[in-house]
């Protein structure tokens, strides 16, 4: 089962448990039953909280690692325009590697590609700075 579904499952069961239990009639709960219940379910959300921050964890680690080679990739191709480091990888962000090549070669796709792929490692000056400042204007309108 995907991590997806499993979350949904885990949070499915904690109020599948709070519900049947605040539905139970109150005479039948005993008085220190009553007092380990709450207790009972705090520790079942901590151990949950626990469990979804650590997936989460790992899974953005597998993803940086997974940015990381798809970047040293591209920056290959960019410098060399050899398609062999397109071709045959395991992981890449761009499923289909015979397009891919097409569409870096476009000059304007190219133009607006970071300085830190490009193959020569500078642009112009002008270009970049408005794209920075546009780039800084987006965080702020959104903060």
């Amino acid at each position: 089962m995907s991590s997806r579904y499993l979350d949904t499952f885990q949070i499915g069961i904690a109020v599948s448990i709070v519900s049947a239990l605040s539905l139970m009639p109150v005479h039948l709960v005993l008085t220190s039953m009553r007092r380990r219940i709450p207790a009972a379910v705090a520790l079942w959300f901590v151990l949950l909280a626990f469990w979804v921050g650590w997936d989460a964890y790992f899974h953005v680690e597998v993803r940086r690692q997974t940015a990381i080679t798809e970047t040293n990739n591209l920056r290959g191709y960019l410098s060399t325009d050899d398609f062999s480091y397109l071709t045959n990888k395991p992981i890449f962000a761009y499923p289909s590697a015979e397009r891919l090549p097409g569409l870096l070669d476009d000059l304007a796709i190219r133009s607006i590609l970071p300085p830190g792929l490009s193959s020569d490692g500078a642009r112009d000056s002008v270009i970049e700075s408005v794209k920075a400042a546009l780039l800084q204007l987006s965080y702020f309108l959104s903060v």
